[in-house]
């Protein structure tokens, strides 16, 4: 989403991230070096940057030297060899400082001169792991795999696993294996990456490749669809990249929070947007969608926050027709209708005055999404006429549009006409096509209305008993005969969607008053994310996974987000939600059978699945623990072991039929 106000040309941040302020002091004492250095530690290496440069020419050495590593952090090449090598008139032999030199010249495509630089380096200082990482990519380019792998194993052995460069050597040590032919062993490696980063569409590619060299091509077209999927967000993480490397940190850090909103990382992009805030406080569209992932969550209190917190600022040239409307959703969301009304018409005003200053994009209302909003208030509020007027006057650019087909629906059957009502529901469900719940239950009382009272029990008493709430019980039954043999038990579902409907309010208002870090905080979004699931809407799916973020060893929120994962694409999140349920369970031997299965199924990480298929056999010495183990060992070339396990299987388990298929398969190999 946040792609889309870049490319409009908004960049919502005055000035580039060292630009200071005119009559700031500029400061190159001791402790703001420090700091700066602390920043680029940190990861946050334009901040830094904008530290350094308010130095201007009084910069010394030191300076430039953290400078030169700010810039090679945030992949500014030709500006980091330039501060690396004024740093370096100071300290011509540093080896730290010459591989940044080495590093941006390899960068910028001059292999030769930083070869000759990191083979210096590494005569003086031979446990140099960056420069032998370094060394490695251009030896991996240039000559052969074979002298880049012993290199690249350096420096895994020897740097922190959260080195910013890891997840890079690992790729590159995995592209080197499989140039030497060493395929089961690249396919493990990119595994490992594709478990860390389920969304990452480069390693689906790598393992695919490997896999189709490996001969295994049902796994590796599986991959190529997987990739397929997940290349469509590769957009918007090249956007994300691009922001970075032109020094729009605020905006920058907002299209991350997006991005991982769309990979469903969810504690991970509430995060990223109180980064974005703080990085750029002054773009309100950055409040506006951080507002929106609080409310995906019920965060009420917090996302009315947000946003109130910029409307009582004066207002300045950007649009506030966009944080107007958001204000409303958000008290709509809450239940607040009155005060949701009056918010929204006030963003209709003000849109009207706007006029067109670049659209949603520019951080003005959705003029569909706003309309609809007030729509809704306004029926909740009983006030049909002006409902109907709102509708009526954005009927024509509303016409595929599943809410307002909702919207018209429901309005339609308040006011009598129950045909049209019955119209209206159907279409939208053909175009809402999933979490139809709802729509499904207000079709239900369209029918009771129009006298097809058979049909809308039928229907009804199919669904959640809170897919409509208890307003469609109250207009079915008023459609029934007094003697209506189902009477007594819509009554009873009407009593348990009332409580229901307590119970989310509850719930709810609960959720105010904790921070998003908290345990308790977690079991609500657990408890929330049973009764979605419960409705059928696939809203549960997020709320399980930020739950998870929260606390990641709860073996009961990971089995329910599992339930829900069924979906190919999603393979390695299962991989990676099944190895924390085998570390925050270990006695569930199913998670590590069903983790091991999937190794299997891949061809890949074979060794560790042979182990997890032996300690799931001796947990649970059943066929299929014996059926587990087996495989393994024949995937592992181990084909008396295989048959020896068979056999021992049906020593345990006389007769069982898919012990004695294995056996039987096996002999004929």
């Amino acid at each position: 989403m946040l792609a889309m106000l870049v490319l409009g040309g908004c960049s919502g941040e005055a000035g580039g991230p060292g630009e200071a302020s005119p009559g700031e002091r500029t400061d190159s004492s001791p402790g703001s070096l420090e700091r700066a250095r602390e920043l680029v530690d940190s990861g946050r290496a334009r901040e830094s940057i904008s530290i350094l440069k308010k130095l201007g020419p009084e910069a010394g050495p030191r300076a430039q030297a953290i400078l030169a590593r700010a810039y090679h952090r945030s992949e500014r090449w030709n500006q980091s060899i330039e501060s690396t090598d004024k740093a370096l008139l100071e300290r011509p032999k540093d080896p730290d400082l010459l591989y940044l030199k080495a590093d941006g010249l390899r960068s910028i495509e001059e292999p030769q001169a930083a070869r000759k630089i990191l083979e210096e380096i590494l005569e003086r200082a031979p446990n140099h792991w960056e420069a032998k990482l370094s060394l490695g990519r251009i030896l991996q380019r240039m000559t052969s795999s074979a002298e880049a792998l012993p290199l690249f194993e350096a420096y895994l052995r020897d740097a922190p696993a959260d080195h910013h460069l890891a997840e890079t050597a690992r790729l590159e040590y995995g592209r080197a294996l499989r140039s030497l032919r060493r395929h089961q062993d690249a396919a493990d490696q990119f595994a490992g990456l594709l478990e860390e980063e389920p969304s990452n569409n480069i390693y689906y590619s790598e393992l695919s490749s490997t896999l189709y060299r490996m001969r295994q091509r049902p796994q590796a077209r599986l991959l190529e669809e997987i990739y397929r999927v997940f290349s469509e967000q590769a957009f918007e993480e090249h956007v994300e990249k691009g922001l970075f490397a032109s020094g729009r940190d605020g905006i920058a850090m907002g299209q991350r929070a997006w991005n991982m909103r769309n990979q469903k990382r969810f504690l991970e992009s509430f995060n990223a947007y109180e980064e974005a805030l703080a990085l750029n406080p002054a773009d309100p569209r950055i409040k506006i969608y951080y507002a929106d992932l609080c409310l995906k969550f019920e965060r009420h209190g917090q996302a009315l926050q947000l946003i109130d917190r910029e409307l009582r600022k004066p207002p300045g040239p950007a649009p506030r027709s966009g944080l107007l409307a958001a204000r409303g959703k958000i008290l709509l969301f809450a239940g607040r209708n009155q005060e949701a009304a009056q918010a929204l018409k006030k963003a209709t005003e003000v849109l009207r005055r706007e006029g067109n200053l670049g659209g949603y994009a520019r951080g003005q209302a959705d003029g569909l999404s706003l309309y609809n909003n007030l729509a809704e208030a306004l029926i909740n509020l009983g006030d049909n006429t002006e409902a109907g007027k709102l509708l009526a006057a954005i009927r024509k650019s509303a016409t595929g549009n599943p809410r307002y087909l909702y919207l018209a629906g429901k309005l339609s059957l308040k006011s009598g006409r129950n045909a049209s009502a019955l119209g209206y529901l159907e279409q939208a469900i053909r175009l809402q096509k999933e979490s139809t719940a709802p729509l499904e239950a207000w079709k239900a009382a369209a029918l009771a209305r129009s006298g097809k009272v058979d049909a809308a029990l039928s229907l009804l008493l199919q669904l959640p008993v809170t897919a409509g709430g208890p307003e469609v019980f109250e207009l079915v039954m008023a459609a029934l005969p007094p003697e209506h043999s189902e009477r007594v038990n819509l009554e009873k579902m009407k009593s348990r969607s009332k409580l229901a409907d307590k119970r989310l309010s509850d719930l709810q208002g609960r959720l105010q008053a904790l921070e998003l870090g908290d345990a308790a905080c977690a079991r609500i979004f657990t408890e929330l994310g049973s009764i979605y699931e419960g409705q059928g809407n696939p809203a549960a799916l997020d709320y399980y996974f930020l739950a998870s973020d929260i606390d990641p060893s709860n073996p009961d929120v990971l089995r329910k987000l599992l339930n829900q994962l069924e979906e190919r694409r999603h393979y390695f999140t299962r991989m990676r939600l099944l190895r924390r349920l085998s570390e925050a369970a270990p006695g569930d031997s199913q998670a590590l059978a069903s983790l091991c299965g999937l190794y299997l199924d891949l061809h890949i990480r074979l060794n560790e699945a042979h182990d997890m298929a032996l300690r799931c056999l001796a947990a649970r010495p059943d066929p299929d623990s014996h059926l587990l183990a087996s495989r393994a060992s024949l995937l592992q070339g181990d084909r008396e072991e295989a048959r020896r396990l068979i056999e021992k299987g049906l020593r345990l388990a006389p007769g069982d039929a898919r012990l004695e298929k294995a056996l039987a398969t096996l002999g004929e190999k």
